[in-house]
């Protein structure tokens, strides 16, 4: 069992399913002018976020997750959650003049996601709403096997690495759905130390297109890089070669 600190968004999730393929609705050479509406045959809503998430999972396999965020002031029947299923909530910050962030997501047949998410009280810095005195054995004293750093509060995701390397905590960076504010200094920043970087096809090729490293250069600075890719499964890349792994 080890104790493995988790930082990224909380959220709460809008889920909808959509019976078709987005790919018939969308016209290759009309992307920079795109208006279109998915009607969607399910809606679900429940907790989420990136590292909701994965402490969840975490918990599940026998794992001492705490979560590093800032939630809002509706946040409190997700927090009941989390400690039932086992997940560490005492640092999570709460921004009681915001709400907690939301994400909206729409999925078609194969997988493919589009996401409208509104970060609420995940725009404040998770450090800048806990004082040091009550949570200072986070990071001063840290004494966590493994930290992940996933998509959440952009100056966080920029920070965190800095502090992990500095106290000698491994960590993973998983870029997601931040790859699109992320920018190419942030990840040149973020990945050198890494013990593993995380991202599906698209997030990757962002990934790379922004910090102008191939993924040969990206090995240079991190050994593992691991490749979501739908229903295609996953594509863990190191510098001794690739390994594919089904769905």
């Amino acid at each position: 069992m080890a104790k493995i600190l988790v930082s990224g968004s909380v959220a709460y999730d809008r889920i909808m399913e959509y019976p078709g393929y987005f790919r018939d609705s969308l016209v290759a050479d009309k992307l920079d002018d795109i208006s279109v509406s998915f009607t969607v045959d399910k809606l679900s809503e429940g907790f989420g976020g990136t590292a909701g998430n994965i402490a969840y999972n975490l918990a599940l396999l026998g794992e001492q997750p705490e979560i590093l965020s800032t939630a809002g002031n509706d946040f409190e029947e997700y927090k009941k959650w989390l400690i039932r299923s086992g997940v560490e909530t005492r640092s999570i910050a709460i921004a009681k003049e915001l709400r907690t962030a939301g994400a909206f997501v729409v999925t078609d047949k194969e997988e493919n996601q589009i996401t409208i998410f509104h970060p609420g009280a995940m725009a404040r810095e998770w450090s800048g709403e806990i004082p040091d005195t009550e949570h200072s054995h986070i990071l001063k004293n840290v004494k966590a096997e493994l930290a992940i750093v996933s998509a959440g509060n952009i100056a966080d995701m920029v920070r965190l690495p800095k502090e992990f390397r500095t106290r000698g905590v491994p960590y993973f960076f998983d870029v997601g759905q931040a790859i699109s504010v992320l920018s190419g200094d942030d990840l040149q920043d973020a990945i050198p130390g890494a013990s593993m970087l995380l991202g599906n096809e698209y997030e990757m090729e962002l990934t790379m297109q922004k910090s102008s490293w191939d993924i040969k250069r990206l090995l240079e600075e991190v050994p593992v890089i691991v490749t979501t890719r739908g229903v295609e499964g996953s594509r863990i890349t190191t510098r001794d070669g690739e390994i594919n792994v089904k769905a």
